[in-house]
């Protein structure tokens, strides 16, 4: 099937077993999250493996370990990050981040695209219902986990639907981390945002609050989100 592989400039997703395809949510998390210029990134419920192969693109001297809880897409990860002229950066690890102890290490930056659907009806995919909802990975135990296995400064980033907000910080605030950074994902110039990026530390001292639109009100892509996808997109249509 044509939608089987995504291909960017310097990668491909192939993306058969995928429960969730490669999307928007994913790039825009990739391509915008705060990273550190070397140290260690986690990337939870990596999927097709495609936010940690983007942090590794984007900083060479960090190493990335993308860890997933179903076994045929963490198979698929494997095989997309072996594909990459990173690889030797990226470990994929089969397993259940909520008992994964980080191999005794901190991490400098966790990212998650993590399963959000909360209260839709669950469908006859299991692996697709894993990936969508909170089953395995609601807000609560989320955050509680990326605090375990962050470092003391370290940043933890997520993408949420934007009633999600609330929740997340509730969570996040119980866990002890706050809000450093919050950006407004708008698809469309003139609409409210349906999802927000928001980065949590354990000591902020300002928020940075930014906003992006994807689409003009013609339509067409903005330049800034261009330029926040241009290292990773072939073209934009």
């Amino acid at each position: 099937m044509p939608n089987d592989i995504f291909t960017f400039k310097q990668f491909a997703i192939t993306q058969a077993s995928a429960a969730m395809k490669v999307g928007t949510d994913a790039v825009m998390l990739g391509a915008a999250a705060t990273l550190p210029d070397s140290g260690r990134v986690l990337d939870i419920g990596t999927g097709t493996g495609i936010v940690a192969i983007m942090a590794a693109q984007r900083r060479p001297d960090v190493t990335v370990t993308a860890i997933e809880i179903d076994p045929c897409a963490a198979d698929e990860a494997r095989a997309n990050v072996a594909a990459t002229p990173w690889s030797d950066r990226i470990e994929v690890v089969c397993g259940d981040v909520r008992t994964w102890d980080g191999d005794g290490r901190a991490f400098d930056c966790i990212v998650s695209n993590p399963p959000y659907y909360e209260g839709m009806l669950r469908g006859d995919d299991h692996g697709r219902n894993i990936a969508r909802h909170d089953e395995t990975l609601d807000m609560a135990t989320l955050t509680a986990t990326a605090a375990r296995l962050l470092a003391g400064d370290g940043t933890f980033t997520v993408i949420v639907p934007a009633d999600a907000e609330d929740s997340l910080l509730h969570s996040a605030a119980d866990n002890g981390l706050a809000m450093s950074r919050r950006i407004d994902v708008v698809t469309k110039e003139g609409k409210a945002p349906k999802r927000i990026i928001i980065e949590m530390k354990r000591k902020i001292d300002v928020i940075r609050r930014e906003k992006i639109a994807i689409r003009d009100r013609h339509g067409n892509y903005t330049d800034e989100y261009a330029r926040l996808t241009g290292d990773f997109y072939k073209q934009l249509n």
